[in-house]
C-alpha cells in the first residue's frame, strides 16, 4: 500500500535545510566574532585603562613635583628670614653686652643657644666676630671683683 501511495514527505525540504545550515553558519560566525571581539576588546580595554591610569599618575606626579618645588622655595625664604632674625638678635645682644663690659652665665647660655644653630646653618663672619668678642667678656662677678681691686 505504501507503494501506491505517495512517498512520505520529508520532515524538512531542501530549502529548509539550506536555511538552517546558513543560519547555523551565521550563528557560529557571530559567536566566534563576539568571542574574538571580547577577547581583543578586553585586552584593548585593559590597555586603554592602564594608559589612562598612567597618564593620570604622570599628571599627579607633575603636580606633586611642582608643589614640592614651591614648598622648597618657600622653605628657603623662611630659612633666610629666620637667619636674618637670628643674626639681628646675635648682633644686638653681643653689641649690648660688649658695650656693658660683662655677662652673666644666663647671658652666655642664651647667646650659645642662638649662635650654634645660626652657625650650623651657614651664619656669616660678622656674627662670629661679635660672638667671639662676647665669649671673651668677663662674668658679672669677675667684672665687679676687678673693679673693686682697681678702686682699692
Amino acid at each position: 500500500m505504501w507503494l501506491t501511495s505517495a512517498p512520505p514527505e520529508p520532515v524538512l525540504n531542501f530549502h529548509q535545510w539550506i536555511v538552517i545550515i546558513v543560519a547555523l553558519g551565521g550563528l557560529i560566525s557571530l559567536i566566534f566574532g563576539l568571542w574574538r571581539y571580547a577577547k581583543g576588546g578586553a585586552q584593548n580595554w585593559k590597555k586603554k585603562n592602564i594608559q589612562e591610569a598612567d597618564e593620570r599618575l604622570r599628571e599627579r606626579l607633575s603636580e606633586i613635583k611642582k608643589r614640592q618645588n614651591d614648598l622648597e622655595k618657600e622653605q628657603q625664604t623662611l630659612n633666610g628670614c629666620i637667619m636674618a632674625m637670628m643674626h639681628d638678635r646675635i648682633y644686638q645682644g653681643c653689641s649690648h653686652f660688649i658695650e656693658r663690659g660683662y655677662v652673666s652665665i644666663d647671658d652666655v647660655k642664651n647667646m650659645e643657644h642662638l649662635y650654634e644653630p645660626y652657625q650650623k646653618n651657614g651664619g656669616n663672619g660678622t656674627a662670629r666676630k661679635l660672638y667671639t668678642a662676647f665669649m671673651k667678656l668677663p662674668t658679672e662677678e669677675e667684672y665687679f671683683r676687678e673693679l673693686e681691686r682697681k678702686n682699692d
